[in-house]
C-alpha cells in the first residue's frame, strides 16, 4: 500500500529544527512499523516504500542523525509535557507514542527520560569547566572541586533512577512485546531493509535506537576523560575487540547532528579534567570519587542488561508470539545476550581503568 502513496517534499520543514524533528520521530516510527508488520521469512530484503525513506534521510541528512528510529525518538522528541505552561518535570510528563500500548513500555520510556532530565545539571558541570579561561589556574581548584563532588551525587542519582525501571517495567513484557520493535536492518542475521528511492541505502546506520545514543553518558565520559576505545583485558575474541573499541563511537552517529558537535567540543578540550587532576593533589579523590561513582552506575547498568536481555533470551515467550532470534537494538547481541554483556562489562572496564592511583 505505501508503494501508491505520494513522495512529499521536506522543503516547507527545513527552516525549522522542530518541525524537522518532528517529523525524524513520524517517519522513524512509520518506518518501524511498517518494516515489522511485513513478512519474516524468506531471503528478499524488506523494502521500505520511498513514500517514507526519502522523506526521512532527507530529514535525517539536515538534522545529521541516523535515518532509523533512534533514542531522540522514543525519549527525547516523544516526552511531552502534560500542561504546556507547567515546569519541565517528570511528573509533568507523559509519552506520545508506543509500540504495545502497555503501561510497561510507556514507563521505560519515562525511566529514560528521568535520567535525561536528572542529567541536565552534569551538562551544566561540564559547561562550566568547558567556559573557564585556565583551568590549571589554583583561583579556579575550589570550584572545580565542588564541581565534581556535585558530579558524583548526580551520578548516584542517575544509578537510583536507572535501578528504578525494575520496579515500573515487567522483563517479560519489555522483551517479549517491547524490545523486537526496535531491531533495525539486519537484527539478528535478519532480513535486510532497503530503501527505495534512495542511493546507497544498504551502507545508512539503521541498527535501531539504544540508550547509548543519549548524549549525557557520553559527555560524562567525555568531560572524564573514559577512554573506550582501549581494548579489554583479559582480550576478548577479535569480533568482540571491533565492537568493544567502536561501540560508543558508533552511537554517535545515531545522535542529533548538534549533539554530537557538542560531544567533539568537550573531546577538544586542551587541558583536561583529569589532567589537571593528575596535577593537583586536592582535586584527585574527588576525581576519583566521580569516576568511581561512574563505574557504580555502569555495574547497575549490567545487572539490569541481564535481568532484561540476558535471562529473558533463555525463557519461553508468552501465548500468541514465538521466538525470534533478534539482537539488541545497538545491534550487537548475540546468542543468549552474552555480546551486550560483553559491551557494558568493557565500558564498565574502561571506567576504572581511569581512576588515578
Amino acid at each position: 500500500m505505501g508503494r501508491q502513496w505520494p513522495v512529499l517534499s521536506t522543503e516547507p520543514l527545513e527552516n525549522d529544527t522542530r518541525l524537522l524533528q518532528r517529523a525524524h520521530t513520524v517517519l522513524a516510527w512509520l518506518v518501524q512499523y511498517y518494516a515489522h508488520s511485513m513478512p519474516t521469512d524468506g531471503p528478499d530484503p524488506i523494502r521500505i516504500p520511498k513514500s517514507l525513506a526519502v522523506p526521512l534521510v532527507r530529514v535525517s541528512k539536515i538534522l545529521r542523525m541516523a535515518p532509523i528510529l533512534t533514542f531522540a525518538d522514543t525519549v527525547l522528541w516523544n516526552a511531552r509535557p502534560r500542561d504546556p505552561r507547567g515546569p519541565l518535570s517528570m511528573d509533568n510528563i507523559c509519552i506520545e507514542n508506543t509500540f504495545s500500548g502497555t503501561e510497561d513500555e510507556e514507563n521505560f520510556y519515562k525511566a529514560s527520560a528521568s535520567v535525561e532530565l536528572r542529567g541536565i545539571e552534569a551538562i551544566q558541570i561540564i559547561h562550566r569547566y568547558l567556559n573557564l579561561d585556565d583551568p590549571q589556574d589554583r583561583i579556579n581548584e575550589s570550584g572545580l572541586r565542588s564541581d565534581l563532588v556535585r558530579l558524583k551525587t548526580v551520578l548516584e542519582e542517575l544509578t537510583e533512577l536507572m535501578e528504578g525501571v525494575r520496579e515500573a517495567v515487567d522483563p517479560r513484557v519489555f522483551y517479549w512485546q517491547v524490545r523486537p520493535w526496535f531491531n533495525g536492518s539486519g537484527s539478528g542475521g535478519g532480513q535486510r531493509w532497503v530503501y527505495e528511492g534512495v542511493a546507497d541505502s544498504a551502507v545508512v546506520d539503521t541498527s535501531g535506537p539504544s540508550a547509548g545514543q543519549s548524549a549525557i553518558i557520553h559527555a560524562i565520559d567525555a568531560f572524564l576523560e573514559i577512554d573506550h576505545r582501549q581494548l579489554r583485558c583479559p582480550i576478548p575474541s577479535v569480533r568482540k575487540q571491533h565492537g568493544d573499541s567502536t561501540f560508543m563511537d558508533r552511537m554517535r552517529r545515531y545522535m542529533p547532528g548538534s549533539h554530537r558537535d557538542f560531544l567533539e567540543h568537550i573531546d577538544d578540550v586542551p587541558v583536561t579534567i583529569k589532567k589537571v587532576a593528575m596535577e593537583r593533589s586536592g582535586l584527585r579523590d574527588a576525581y576519583n570519587d566521580a569516576v568511581k561513582a561512574l563505574k557504580r552506575l555502569r555495574d547497575i547498568h549490567i545487572r539490569i542488561a541481564c535481568l532484561y536481555i540476558v535471562s529473558m533470551s533463555r525463557s519461553q515467550p508468552p501465548d500468541g508470539l514465538r521466538r525470534r532470534e533478534t539482537e539488541g537494538p545497538d545491534g550487537s547481541r548475540g546468542t543468549g545476550g552474552n555480546h551486550v554483556a560483553s559491551l557494558l562489562k568493557a565500558g564498565r572496564d574502561a571506567t576504572k581503568m581511569a581512576v588515578l592511583e
